[in-house]
């Protein structure tokens, strides 16, 4: 580069052709740097998100597949915990076993294995049920005498021990499941009769419903497969590994465990590389459009280096000429600058040309200011987002006519315009608390601020944008240039998205609801039962009645829980000061246990929220009852609540026991709950109003013990 520099600046070139090979070749070394920039940088990140979108294939096939289990396990669940079950362990009668294993209980629940033990692991009545064939076959896996008591699938030391997964049998791979033999209302003393298994063969139609689930391209083969590489084979479970088979094609991989954790199947997901082929037409097309930029700059650089340089050293080239001639040659208005080249222009004329020079540049001043501002209105104009340019006193200055068709308002009425009354009326206390703040006091640095709002446009609907309000000084006054994007159908992408995903979260509680609903019928049938059976004591019809009276406030409770999740929320917003809810928050106690008193409170009093007032209540009942439960009317609590960044954070800690491993990763699955009365929807319910307002909410364990609880809003607008 020295070397070229040197042979340029000695060269015998004009100086025009000096600066346009130089311009070349600063123009070729942008270029190189482009494109190893691109291909170093860029497109190794469209590799990573290529090798991310297989990955997410795979884990949704892995968490499809487990699904499939999960539904067997519950339905052997409920099929072990049923007293006619409980009673036929101990007397095997033909009437079970015609209405409830026959061919049809097989065929009407896709079934292909049902199996009971008794304790000692003896074969009570088995069956391998062939589904295409409609009728009995062998299972040698398990044989007429029955199995060990110690066997895997039969080993439940308690009564809420399950076992359930993959199981490699002479049929193929099954799904199985494993339950303890119980009554419906069992005891903790309660002995364990025998073991209840069911199994679902591992076939082309789970396949083909978990491809439907997912919408993946996918194979399901023994890990032993010569089709698996040996190197996925090795792979722990649940854990993927990509493989590329051609340009246009990736493989993923995951192995699936059996029952006893083991790698036993893997999956295999076909991913087409549609990424990596845009990235590459998206650099190839970006470096056409660099070099063509490149080129374009070059050839309009150096028609200007020319009439800057080059072309005025001519002109001085020729005067010095006519000056040893005699002549005393005209002033050249494109020698009369400040530079070098001017000062030497000076020499050559003399002090009664002066005023004649200024004037000339004077004009040249003014026309290079008309044709700047022209070009700024121009790019105003033409801008693709809407521009408004508001004074530190909030009227509107200017705005482009993208402006005006957001706004709804011809673009010369925004001129004038208070710029609050084109924000929505939930965005005028942040962006105006924002602004006043800035200009009351500005500091060293501009103020600039991004975020999602809403405006009201002149037929009165808000449409949600995206605004970004920076400012800028102009002849020493404060100005605010604000930059706004619709983005209503991203809102509307989201909201399907949204709904899409609380569907398929009901549809996933549907056999956990019929299950919280079977239990209170079984028992209201025993108790119809025992009324129908004739003349009753007083007293056992009375606890009868008793016994279905609570069933049904039971399956009530239950119906009630489940329309109050699946129902959409829409927030009611006003705005309402933090602490003194926090405080009637903190009277609240579960059921008969007095008050806690080590509460305490950071919150500062003028603290205010701007979102439904009995929503957030309700959410911060739940964390406040939720912590009693785990610390105790002994308990210590702290409730802190402050405003930073944009966001207004609560926080609720305890000393309590603290969350375990298993339960921290469930804490807002619908319907999962440790306490023996719970319902499961209260954190699931929280999170659902805490998403409506565009919050989040976040539990964790606290060193030295307990819980912290953490609710996150945004200020301003919930």
């Amino acid at each position: 580069m020295i070397t070229c520099l040197k042979y340029l600046l000695e060269s015998e070139m004009t100086v025009h052709k000096k600066i346009l090979l130089l311009l070349l070749i600063s123009v070729s070394i942008y270029t190189v740097l482009g494109i190893a920039f691109q291909q170093f940088l860029i497109l190794p990140s469209f590799q990573a998100l290529e090798q991310e979108e297989a990955r997410k294939d795979v884990r949704r096939c892995v968490e499809a597949l487990h699904r499939e289990v999960h539904h067997l396990d519950l339905f052997c669940f409920d099929w072990a915990a049923w007293d006619d079950t409980y009673r036929y362990i101990a007397d095997p009668t033909e009437a079970y076993e015609s209405s409830n294993l026959s061919a049809a209980s097989f065929i009407d629940n896709d079934i292909n294995l049902i199996y009971l033990f008794d304790r000692s692991g003896a074969l009570v009545w088995g069956q391998y049920y062939d589904l295409d064939l409609e009728e009995p076959v062998p299972f040698p896996d398990f044989p007429a005498e029955g199995l060990a008591a110690t066997h895997q699938i039969l080993n439940h030391k308690t009564r809420d021990n399950y076992i359930h997964g993959i199981y490699r049998s002479s049929k193929g791979a099954l799904l199985l499941a494993s339950r303890p033999i119980l009554p419906s209302e069992a005891e903790d003393n309660e002995v364990i009769r025998g073991t209840f298994v069911m199994g679902r063969l591992l076939g082309p139609t789970i396949l083909e419903e978990i491809q439907q689930q997912t919408q993946v391209d996918l194979d399901l083969y023994p890990i032993e497969d010569d089709r698996i590489p040996e190197s996925v084979r090795l792979l722990p479970v649940e854990t993927e590994e990509i493989h590329y088979t051609s340009a246009e094609l990736l493989q993923a991989y995951a192995n699936v465990p059996d029952i006893t954790g083991k790698p036993t199947l893997t999956f295999v997901t076909y991913l087409p590389r549609s990424i990596m082929a845009r990235g590459h037409e998206a650099i190839r097309l970006q470096t056409m459009a660099a070099g063509a930029a490149g080129l374009a700059f070059v050839l309009l650089l150096a028609f200007f280096m020319r009439g800057l340089v080059s072309h005025p050293l001519h002109v001085l080239s020729e005067q010095a000429k006519r000056v040893r001639l005699g002549n005393t040659p005209e002033p050249v208005a494109a020698l009369r600058r400040n530079d070098e080249i001017g000062r030497l222009a000076r020499d050559f004329h003399s002090m009664l040309r002066r005023l004649r020079r200024e004037e000339e540049e004077r004009s040249r001043a003014q026309l290079a200011l008309r044709n700047s501002q022209a070009r700024l209105e121009t790019i105003l104009k033409t801008a693709p987002d809407a521009i408004v340019i508001t004074n530190a006193d909030g009227v509107v200055e200017s705005a482009n006519d993208a402006a005006g068709q957001l706004f709804g308002h011809p673009t010369e009425q925004l001129t004038g315009m208070r710029g609050r009354d084109l924000l929505a009326d939930e965005e005028q206390h942040y962006w105006v608390k924002a602004v006043a703040t800035y200009a009351g006091a500005p500091g060293p640095e501009p103020f600039t601020a991004d975020r999602e709002s809403a405006i009201r446009r002149a037929d009165g609907t808000e449409l949600p944008v995206h605004m970004c309000v920076t400012s800028m000084y102009l002849d020493g006054e404060l100005y605010f240039t604000s930059s706004v994007r619709d983005i209503s159908e991203i809102r509307a992408i989201q909201a399907r998205m949204a709904r899409a995903q609380h569907l398929a979260s009901i549809g996933e509680m549907g056999a956990t609801v019929a299950h919280e609903i079977r239990n209170p019928l079984a028992g209201m049938r025993g108790a119809i039962h025992l009324l129908q059976s004739g003349d009753l004591p007083d007293s056992l019809r009375t606890e009868a009645l008793q016994g279905v009276s609570e069933s049904v406030d039971r399956i009530a409770h239950t119906v009630d829980q489940l329309l109050g999740y699946a129902r959409p929320l829409t927030p009611r917003r006003s705005s309402f000061r933090l602490r003194p809810l926090l405080e009637a928050v903190s009277e609240l106690s579960p059921g008969e246990t007095p008050p806690a008193h080590d509460v305490t409170i950071t919150c500062p009093e003028s603290l205010s929220l701007i979102a439904d007032p009995n929503l957030i209540r309700r959410v911060l009942e739940n964390l406040w009852l939720n912590a009693q439960q785990s610390a105790g009317p002994a308990g210590s609590y702290q409730w802190t609540a402050e405003a930073a960044h944009g966001s207004i954070t609560i926080e609720l800690t305890d000393n309590g026991s603290g969350l375990e491993e298993a339960t921290a990763l469930r804490l807002f699955e619908p319907f999962f709950t440790t306490r023996v009365e719970g319902t499961g929807l209260g954190l699931a319910v929280s999170l659902r109003i805490l998403e409506a307002h565009h919050g989040s909410i976040h539990l964790e364990n606290r060193p030295p013990g307990g819980v912290a609880a953490t609710i996150s809003l945004p200020e301003g607008v919930a």
